[in-house]
């Protein structure tokens, strides 16, 4: 089976006017797209079913990378591991803990936030006791605005399908491709597929418009990647599912 280092010799062809050292550098950058590590934080009292919830979504199986011991405060790290791709599940903690540790917990998700892709906020659909996760947000989450919480019910895989659409779209664009590889298959709808794909090309378009922009650049070069990024993307998107 061919790996994606050698199908992106498929579109070597599309940089055939470029210096070798620009080509090898745009392929580099390429590269580091397809193989990009997702990473998502979870968030959920003990027992709300997080675990249940990330069997039921993806693949591969859950494996610690970090000690969880009962009542920690520090956050614990979680693969899942799917052939070469690798995505890292954040367990955040600070739901229904000590109003206390307000503090405490503001600054770690302030260090935390800007490292992860996504946030899951998973509550006990049959659960009334919600001050706690309220009071959590109001007064910690909610001033941390650099990703998105999505609120669901993780009881009987209800809704699956549409939460699963929803978080892709939520998604940063080089995150949605290799968390679309782990997921079931069922949850692979063509609406996630097409929102992947588009991610995928949208993130290739921006690596070389980079490129254009760098002062680093002599301007001859700049000019020959605006020649070929046109024909560079399209090839990229034609062949995400080879890549991903």
């Amino acid at each position: 089976m061919k790996t994606h280092h050698t199908r992106l010799s498929l579109i070597e062809e599309q940089l055939t006017t470029l210096p070798y050292d620009i080509t090898q550098r745009i392929l580099k950058r390429l590269e580091s797209i397809i193989d990009y590590d997702p990473v998502i934080g979870i968030m959920g009292k003990t027992g709300v079913g997080k675990s249940s919830l990330c069997n039921a979504l993806f693949k591969a199986e859950l494996s610690s990378v970090s000690d969880t011991k009962s009542c920690t405060r520090e956050p614990q790290r979680f693969n899942l591991t799917l052939g070469h791709r690798t995505l890292t599940l954040i367990d955040l903690p600070g739901v229904g803990e000590n109003q206390a540790r307000d503090e405490e917990y503001r600054e770690l998700y302030h260090q935390l936030l800007p490292t992860i892709d996504l946030v899951i906020w998973v509550l006990k659909a049959d659960d009334r006791a919600y001050s706690s996760d309220e009071y959590f947000y109001w007064h910690i989450a909610h001033h941390a605005q650099y990703h998105p919480i999505i609120l669901i019910s993780a009881k009987d895989n209800y809704n699956l399908t549409a939460f699963v659409e929803t978080m892709i779209h939520c998604l940063p664009k080089q995150a949605s491709s290799a968390i679309t590889t782990q997921l079931q298959d069922q949850y692979k709808t063509e609406t996630v597929i097409a929102k992947a794909q588009s991610d995928f090309g949208d993130s290739v378009d921006e690596l070389l418009e980079s490129m254009i922009q760098s002062a680093s650049l002599p301007q001859v070069f700049t000019y020959l990647i605006v020649k070929v990024k046109g024909a560079v993307v399209s090839a990229m998107r034609s062949l995400w599912s080879f890549f991903f």
